[in-house]
Parts: structure tokens; C-alpha cells; sequence
């Protein structure tokens, strides 16, 4: 592996699990608030609580406000939070569910595209051969026979993959600079920035946030979207990108639906199919082997600081 300990692999299954728990509680959010108006909504929130716990936790040489700094940060929120938001937010609501689901195997895979085009990373056989077993688990586990193209879809599934390519492009271009910053600090400038430019395309939504109750159901919703599912997972995300490959942090996303799967098995009571289990044999596979190398292979120098 890139790193001898196993925290930072822990850290990206954590990251996967946070994330699938999060659906029911998105869920009942979009309920009552628009999806782009709560993405700018909750990068602001989450940014001004990332900021109170970088000033107690990050010491004060580590808190840089340099014009170069700032322009980078501003950089990866866009491609990670304003553009990767919004592509999705859109996608997801001009096409199907299971087109969404079946498109977002391709976050990975760009990812590591455009890492060996960087020369961030090598092409190996053992590496595309992780990646094509986890994607055929993921297929089949999402039913890839119900993925279908329409022109009804085809605005939906154009901006999925803009999204994946977008988090494909953050992956990559952040890890150089996260590697010599703060991740705490940089995930919440990436916030403040992200929130700021995602809320100048919903600033007439805002007076809607006022007319909603917001009961104890949609507040615990609320709470675990913020600091759960945003503040945990983008600052995990950034702090692993430090000690793995753009790819091995994105191949991870693979385990989202076998998180789904476990959810619906203990919290649901349903017991997974013949066909499950072995989706979920492929997709655990296919990450094993996608993140290990072999010994005496070293990962490739890395690039210059951005």
C-alpha cells in the first residue's frame, strides 16, 4: 500500500459509511428545501463550524491567508464542491435513479485516467484489474439491465458525469497542495468559497428556509447532513489524499452501495440475494486489489507543489 498504516484506508471506509447513511437523511430534507438552496445552506453552516474548530485546533502557523492560498482553495471548492453540487443536484433530477447510481462508477475510473495522464500515477495491470472487478460488482449490484438512455434522460445523465469528472478533477489537483496545508484549514476555506458561489445561484430561495418548520425529525436530518455527511466526509477525504493516491481514494466509492446493502440488512431486516453477495464479493475484491501494490513497486514520484 502507499502507507504502511491501515488509518488512512479506515478513515475512506468511514468516509463511504457516513455517506451511505446519509440518503435516508437527505431524503428528509429535499423534502421541504430546495437541493441547491440546502448545498449553499449547509457548505455555509458547515464552513462557519470548520473555521471555530480550525482556530481552537490548527495552530496559527498553519492558518495561511496568502493571495496564493486563497486562490487555490477557491479552485478545488469550485471542482469539488460548487461545480461536483450542482452537476449532481441536476443529473439527479433529470434522470433515473438507477442511471445515477450506475454513472457514478465512473468517478474512479476517471480519476484514475486523469492521474496517469498527470503522471501522478502508473498504469498497472493490477490496478485496472481491481478497478474492472469492483465496477462489474457495483454493475451488477445496481442492475445494470435497467440502465436506459432516452432523450428524457439525456440532460440528466450528461451532468452525472460531469459531476464525476468534476470530484475526478478535485481528486487529483488537490493532493500536491493538501500535502504541505492543513487539511482542516483548506476544507474550510473550500467551504466558505463553495457555500458563497453555490448561494448567488439560489439567493431568491432563501425566504423559503424561513416558511419551514423545522421539527426534531428534520433537525437530526439536518445535523447529521452538516457535520456527518459534509464536514466529516470532505475533511477525511482531504486528509487521506495526503497519504493515498487520488485513486485509491476514489475506488472507496465503490463501497457505497455495499453500505446500502448492510443498512437494509440490519436496520431493514432484509436479507441480501444470491446476487448480492456476490456483487459484494466483487466490489471487495476489486478495492482490495485496486489499492494494494505490489511489493517493491513504489508509487510514482510525486509531482511538484502546486
Amino acid at each position: 500500500m502507499m502507507e504502511k498504516s491501515v488509518v488512512p484506508y479506515l478513515a475512506l471506509l468511514l468516509v463511504q459509511l457516513l455517506f451511505g447513511l446519509n440518503f435516508p437523511a437527505s431524503k428528509i430534507i429535499l423534502e421541504q428545501v430546495p437541493p441547491v438552496l440546502w448545498s449553499a445552506v449547509r457548505m455555509a453552516i458547515a464552513a462557519v463550524l470548520m473555521f471555530i474548530a480550525a482556530f481552537i485546533i490548527v495552530p496559527k502557523a498553519d492558518r495561511k491567508m496568502d493571495v496564493r492560498f486563497l486562490q487555490k482553495t477557491f479552485i478545488f471548492g469550485f471542482f469539488g464542491i460548487v461545480l461536483c453540487q450542482t452537476f449532481f443536484m441536476i443529473g439527479l433530477h433529470n434522470t433515473t435513479s438507477t442511471n445515477g447510481a450506475v454513472l457514478n462508477t465512473l468517478i474512479p475510473i476517471f480519476t484514475l485516467m486523469i492521474a496517469i495522464l498527470l503522471k501522478k500515477e502508473k498504469f498497472t495491470l493490477n490496478r485496472a484489474f481491481g478497478f474492472l472487478i469492483a465496477v462489474l460488482g457495483v454493475l451488477v449490484l445496481r442492475k445494470i439491465e435497467d440502465f436506459s438512455t432516452s432523450m428524457a434522460t439525456f440532460k440528466g445523465d450528461l451532468f452525472m458525469i460531469l459531476n464525476c469528472v468534476s470530484l475526478a478533477i478535485f481528486f487529483n489537483i488537490s493532493r500536491d497542495f493538501l500535502r504541505v496545508n492543513s487539511a482542516f484549514w483548506v476544507t474550510a476555506w473550500m467551504f466558505l468559497f463553495g457555500s458563497l458561489v453555490i448561494g448567488l445561484f439560489c439567493m431568491g430561495d432563501f425566504h423559503l428556509l424561513l416558511s419551514t418548520h423545522i421539527d426534531s425529525r428534520l433537525g437530526w436530518a439536518m445535523g447529521y447532513n452538516i457535520i456527518g455527511a459534509t464536514m466529516l466526509t470532505y475533511f477525511l477525504n482531504s486528509w487521506t489524499l495526503k497519504r493515498v493516491s487520488p485513486s485509491s481514494v476514489a475506488v472507496f466509492i465503490y463501497m457505497q452501495p455495499v453500505i446500502a446493502v448492510l443498512y437494509a440488512w440490519v436496520i431493514q431486516h432484509e436479507l441480501p440475494s444470491v446476487r448480492t453477495l456476490i456483487a459484494v464479493l466483487c466490489i471487495f475484491t476489486g478495492v482490495m486489489v485496486g489499492v494494494v501494490q505490489r511489493p517493491g513497486r513504489k508509487a510514482v514520484a510525486e509531482s511538484s507543489t502546486l
